[in-house]
């Protein structure tokens, strides 16, 4: 969802005052990013506050909240919050059980007795929102994944509500060696970048 979002111009900010540094971003969903950090291909990553992170130290990056996402439709208004149960009428296409996102959402409305029942799921971002933008399926996501899209209005978002679906994404690191200078002055740029986002009116 960062990568989605404000990603791009975190690197040209980064490598602008950085130019020696040479980067390797790989964008996936939480689950799949510490099995990468816990195995030594990754230094950071940056996933969801989940139960799964005993084996990280983690630095908290910012908090968001879950929206429901559908196609943009000049026609039809729609009010900006939706009630949790009525997720269960969409044709839903949401990432798997084994990822961080999944289980938030899943956890939540388990607690208002809400079982949602997905017809696809799918453990990529890209290919999610391609097929919500061109179709009648509705997906579940971070508004920082979709904000760019929405206010361009390619996507339309609304607010889960009853309960509230709230996300805090940190930054994961190994427990057995220190993050470089060289990324934390990414992630400062990154979490400055984020909130500019996050409080940008549409």
């Amino acid at each position: 969802s960062v990568a989605n979002s404000v990603l791009p111009a975190v690197l040209a900010e980064y490598k602008e005052k950085y130019p020696d540094v040479t980067l390797r971003i790989v964008e996936a969903y939480s689950g799949s990013l510490l099995d990468q950090l816990y195995s030594g291909k990754l230094d950071l990553a940056v996933v969801n506050n989940t139960s799964s992170l005993g084996r990280a130290a983690i630095v908290p990056l910012f908090r968001d909240h879950l929206v429901l996402v559908t196609r943009y439709s000049s026609t039809k208004r729609i009010p900006a919050e939706i009630q949790s149960y009525r997720l269960q009428e969409f044709k839903l296409v949401l990432p798997s059980q084994r990822q961080g996102m999944r289980l938030l959402i899943d956890s939540m409305l388990a607690s208002k007795g809400i079982t949602l029942k997905p017809e696809i799921e799918l453990d990529s971002l890209g290919p999610t929102l391609e097929l919500v933008r061109k179709s009648d399926w509705a997906t579940i996501l971070p508004i920082v994944a979709v904000k760019y899209a929405v206010d361009k209005k390619l996507l339309r978002s609304q607010r889960i509500i009853e309960p509230d679906i709230p996300r805090e994404v940190i930054v994961a690191s190994p427990t057995t060696r220190t993050p470089s200078l060289a990324a934390e002055l990414f992630l400062k740029i990154l979490k400055t970048m984020v909130n500019e986002l996050l409080n940008r009116k549409t």
